[in-house]
């Protein structure tokens, strides 16, 4: 029984795997337009960090460099949702493949 259940696991793992890259091949076309204007986006927007950062900042008064940092803040939060995502590690991988075997 053991194996058997071993056997569907791997079996139910890589369909899985399969067609998610077959979704993925189809996806990249249409998301390469998308990736160009999130990298320009992105560019724009770690310039001007750049551009604050070499700033005098010593004859602003408190209400400008107020302004400033509300300003760097959403170009933070802007940064990190354009550049979200899901990264596993392999080691992780490797690790949810184990206890998922160990749990059927």
């Amino acid at each position: 029984m053991n194996k058997i259940s071993i056997i569907l696991t791997i079996v139910f793992l890589l369909i899985t795997f399969f067609t998610l890259i077959a979704k993925s091949k189809n996806t990249v076309v249409k998301n390469t337009t998308e990736l160009q204007s999130t990298q320009g986006k992105s560019s724009l927007l770690l310039k001007r960090l750049e551009t604050i950062k070499k700033m005098d900042k010593s004859n602003l008064n408190k209400a400008e460099l107020a302004c400033l940092l509300e300003e760097v803040r959403t170009i933070n939060k802007h940064l990190i949702v354009i550049d979200s995502g899901l990264f596993i590690s392999a080691g992780a991988l490797i690790v949810i493949l184990i206890v998922l075997i160990f749990l059927i």
